[in-house]
């Protein structure tokens, strides 16, 4: 493939050959942001050097057409019934130098035709092409369906959005060993261009704790270097259908997103120099040294972030004092440690025994229809009892756990804890 260098004119010399790359942008889990990603990384392409972006908005939810308040009577539905062109359905979005290809979804029924070509492979015909554009971005599916392993099969790469939320290693692991089978099976090209935290709360202990544990499970050459914040401007500029470029409260996102643009870009590159050249070439001084910009700001939120001398560990210290407990731990529902104060046992062995014991409560949901089961009393030995409790945060499931007398009447005590707990980690 061509290499693109930045010239001191201001410009990009190209060969004749474009970049032609093709990336999915791909999440496990739904509600992480993945069109967010995709829209706001298409437009940052584009200021780099001048570069044809195109965007497929090919999940079955239609983010990006509405992320820019778009409601297209064409795309793919009608370009595969032979109902238009590709030409047709183009949708410019920064005249010619980034478009939109729509799903064309209209109506239910066309959920299912896109299904189908996509589990018959004609779908796959249509995304393979598109040989004039430095770069196309898919918005995938969430999940691993029949569509997200289509896209997978005709792309170059792929970015893998994750939050940091419970489960969110789990999520990791699933869409990592589809990208796995489909490189081995359907095609060899295929490699993971980054893995993106998105909608980070520097602020939240819990979000910075599960940040610092899925980075020490996972290579470090897996994550972009960028990191990118939760911020209202996203909001807003969903609302009004702009990037948040736009925006005049929008500038430390469009950083971020010019950041991960180059980290995109920068794997072409042959030098840091020409990195360093190309950062300025988009960036000019709004943003200023390139090693700045690409800092570790999730590694900075984590140092600023008092992991063990919180304001959680001091509510398990208070738990204990009051109850007479020998130690207490908050773990999330996979079984990773937030918080902890004196636990008598090794403190990742108790916090998975909390995720199976979770289990259990799942289970009296499903099976026993009992909503509120949200304690489990256990023996120990004698003397002392486990005592466990659930409590929600968002969507998910977090535990409490502690080792109390047996004798101690503690779960009043816990829901006061948990309730706390959940204020402070929310």
């Amino acid at each position: 493939m061509a290499t693109v260098l930045p010239q001191a004119n201001g410009t990009l010399s190209k060969n004749d050959n474009k970049m032609n790359r093709k990336i999915a942008v791909l999440s496990q889990k739904g509600g992480v942001g993945k069109t967010t990603i995709a829209l706001n990384l298409a437009y940052s392409l584009c200021r780099i050097g001048g570069m044809k972006i195109m965007v497929i908005d090919a999940d079955l939810q239609g983010g990006i057409a509405s992320a820019v308040n778009l409601k297209p009577d064409k795309g793919l539905v009608q370009i595969l019934r032979g109902e238009c062109s590709l030409k047709e359905a183009l949708i410019p979005l920064k005249g010619d130098n980034l478009v939109l290809l729509a799903n064309g979804i209209q109506v239910p029924e066309d959920i299912l035709f896109l299904e189908e070509q996509a589990i018959s492979g004609e779908l796959r015909a249509i995304l393979a092409v598109f040989g004039e554009y430095d770069f196309v971005l898919y918005d995938s599916p969430a999940g691993i369906g029949a569509i997200s392993r289509e896209i997978l099969a005709v792309c170059n790469s792929f970015i893998q959005v994750i939050d940091c939320r419970a489960g969110t290693v789990k999520s990791m692991a699933k869409l990592l060993k589809l990208s796995s089978w489909i490189k081995r099976q359907v095609n060899p090209g295929l490699y993971l261009e980054g893995v993106v935290v998105n909608r980070f709360r520097p602020e939240s202990v819990i979000q910075a704790k599960i940040l610092e544990r899925v980075k020490s499970r996972f290579p470090a050459r897996l994550f972009f270097e960028t990191l990118i914040v939760d911020d209202p401007v996203f909001e807003h500029a969903s609302i009004k259908g702009l990037p948040v470029e736009r925006f005049a409260d929008g500038k430390q996102a469009t950083k971020a997103f010019l950041a991960m643009a180059i980290e995109v870009c920068a794997k072409k590159m042959q030098s840091q120099e020409d990195i360093n050249a190309l950062a300025g070439l988009a960036l000019g001084d709004e943003v200023g040294d390139l090693g700045q910009l690409f800092r570790k700001e999730g590694d900075e939120a984590l140092s600023k972030t008092p992991i063990h001398g919180d304001r959680v560990t001091e509510i398990l210290r208070e738990l204990c004092g009051n109850c007479g407990c020998r130690g207490a731990v908050v773990a999330d529902e996979m079984g990773l440690p937030l918080a902890e104060h004196q636990s008598p046992f090794g403190v990742d062995a108790l916090a998975t025994y909390g995720s199976i014991l979770g289990e259990a409560l799942v289970g009296a949901d499903n099976i026993l229809k009992m909503s509120e089961a949200n304690n489990i009393v256990m023996d120990i030995n004698d003397d002392e009892k486990l005592v466990m409790r659930r409590f929600p945060i968002m969507d998910s499931n977090y535990f409490l756990l502690a080792v109390c007398p047996q004798e101690a009447e503690v779960l009043g005590e816990l829901e006061y804890a948990t309730d706390r707990i959940a204020a402070e980690l929310y």
